[in-house]
């Protein structure tokens, strides 16, 4: 007698596709939060302020339903939620795209095919030989960094000849990040986006590279491109930050969770906060991943700064405007040895009070 076969036992696979819609409404409660939307846009290192703008490109918001609104300035894109905008802008498929917001909600199946990095359509190495031939405007450097700081620097030309070029095209300096001798981010001061309006530090190559030294048990961390010529400059233990997204994303850096935070372990973190809300809202991002790594994490305001400056210096003070960071100061203040004591007064602070 032939075996009687029970078919409910042998029930088919689901397809990816399949897969992709239960994946989907697991995650559509989700995209439609703005808050939600808006921290996703940071992890990708887009700028979102706090209005729900795009930084680069104002026209761009987040409703309050999770949905990208678009006012006409990007063609072919007449707004939708966070699914359609990865599909237009990354050029991949409804189902890598589910898959890319799932990841990073960390609401996981297998769905194939994996997602790859997307490739830049530029050779940044060419970019940047090419940029190096082009001779620097007398007085350009001078303009971010004041004089007097560029003559105490007995490194000077070694650290601006290894991180300053600049590009004839946008008539603009531009700051080179590198790891070892690979060009990994070209951030150009003044530059145009697609439709010719103006922006400011269009970046090419690895917009979430996180430059960094981290010898000593002293690590200050700072945001934005000039900083990090300073932190070489004044050869201080650094962690840069490009922007304030990608401080805020450090959850979902793949650099900053295999390379950085082991680094990290029983080290003194010194936050040197520009002097607006974004760069504050970084603080909890941080302490949520150093906490239990790192001895001390220290925010230091700019203002503070000052005011110890005038307590043990003299001078004058400043009510620092909107957005004054640690460059400023660096500039304001003019003298390496003074600027190095009242780093070493935060660390004796900070060391004191853990």
């Amino acid at each position: 007698m032939s075996e009687i076969i029970d078919f409910t036992k042998h029930k088919a696979k689901k397809s990816p596709i399949d897969k992709s819609k239960e994946l989907k409404a697991q995650i559509e409660p989700h995209i439609r939060d703005r808050d939600t939307v808006k921290r996703f846009l940071e992890s990708m290192g887009i700028d979102i302020n706090k209005s729900y703008q795009f930084v680069n490109d104002t026209s761009m918001v987040i409703s309050d339903k999770g949905y990208i609104s678009q006012f006409g300035t990007v063609k072919g894109f007449s707004g939708g939620d966070i699914l359609d905008y990865i599909q237009f802008f990354l050029r991949i498929g409804l189902v890598e795209a589910i898959k890319l917001v799932a990841d990073f909600l960390s609401i996981g199946t297998h769905l194939e095919p994996k997602i790859e990095p997307k490739k830049p359509k530029y050779d940044i190495k060419n970019i940047y030989n090419q940029m190096k031939l082009n001779g620097m405007p007398s007085g350009l450097i001078s303009k971010i960094i004041d004089i007097d700081i560029l003559k105490q620097c007995s490194n000077v030309q070694t650290v601006l000849k290894d991180m300053l070029v600049y590009d004839k095209y946008n008539k603009s300096l531009a700051i080179v990040l590198k790891e070892n001798d690979e060009i990994r981010t070209i951030a150009i001061q003044h530059a145009k986006d697609k439709e010719g309006k103006p922006i400011k530090w269009k970046t090419l190559g690895d917009k979430k590279y996180i430059p960094h030294r981290l010898n000593s048990d002293y690590i200050f961390c700072c945001y934005g491109m000039k900083e990090a010529i300073i932190c070489r400059l004044f050869e201080l233990d650094y962690m840069i930050f490009q922007s304030d997204s990608i401080a805020k994303g450090i959850k979902d850096n793949l650099q900053f969770q295999n390379e950085i935070k082991p680094k990290l372990k029983h080290k003194n973190l010194f936050l040197l906060l520009d002097n607006d809300k974004s760069c504050r809202d970084t603080i909890k991002p941080i302490k949520e991943e150093l906490e239990d790594i790192c001895n001390i994490i220290k925010p230091i305001e700019m203002q503070d700064l000052i005011a110890n400056y005038v307590l043990s210096f003299g001078g004058y003070d400043v009510d620092v405007n909107e957005n004054f960071d640690f460059m400023d100061f660096v500039n304001y203040v003019k003298d390496i040895s003074k600027i190095e004591k009242l780093l070493e007064d935060e660390i004796r602070e900070g060391l004191s009070n853990a």
